[in-house]
């Protein structure tokens, strides 16, 4: 007799099952762990997009870079000379063109593009006449800091040292180098991406 009162009070515990109060502590802790691996995850997710976005600005600032010193080498001459913006001429393709480097605000975005415009054909820039042709612009970097230093600074040849932009046109033949710095705005909540050049003109 005494067994079967044990048998039966064991019945009774195995069938009561998890009271109100245990089913709620496990929904807590399990919504707990939730919420840490989603915001775990999205914290993840975000330094990764920053990290690309950051890379791909990088890169972008870095080509513009080699693009502006390329052309400031063989410019024939320097056509235009101001802090936020550099027109020169330089001998491309079998034809004479002018390459322009400015600052512009799109949509409350300051950007570094190029304009392109070219002379009828001419054997170089020196000989070249007439007007060069329609301009056709792109963007080079986006997101550039607007109260950054000066884009462009010009260099004279001797004492002279740095010379003052705008530079007159009178002085423009006595440029012979130019620093190229341009700074990026970082991704929200990282630094500012900043980098300088400095080129010579051979053609000085």
């Amino acid at each position: 007799m005494l067994e079967l009162r044990r048998w039966r009070a064991r019945s009774l515990r195995d069938d009561s099952g998890y009271t109100l109060v245990e089913l709620m502590v496990v929904v807590v802790v399990f919504g707990v762990l939730a919420t840490m691996v989603t915001v775990t995850l999205i914290n993840i997710m975000q330094s990764s997009r920053k990290a690309d976005e950051r890379s791909f600005r990088t890169t972008q600032a870095n080509t513009a870079m080699e693009r502006i010193s390329r052309d400031i080498r063989v410019a024939i001459p320097v056509t235009t000379a101001e802090d936020d913006r550099v027109a020169m001429e330089v001998y491309r393709n079998g034809k004479c063109e002018r390459h322009t480097y400015f600052l512009s605000a799109v949509a409350g975005q300051t950007q570094l593009n190029a304009a392109t415009q070219a002379y009828a054909a001419s054997t170089s820039c020196l000989n070249a006449t007439g007007t060069p042709g329609a301009a056709a612009v792109s963007t080079l970097v986006r997101h550039v800091d607007p109260a950054a230093a000066p884009i462009f600074v010009y260099q004279a040849a001797g004492a002279a040292g740095s010379l003052s932009a705008p530079v007159a046109a009178s002085s423009l033949a006595d440029i012979n180098a130019i620093t190229v710095t341009v700074t990026v705005l970082g991704p929200e909540g990282t630094d500012n991406i900043s980098m300088t050049t400095s080129a010579q003109l051979r053609n000085s």
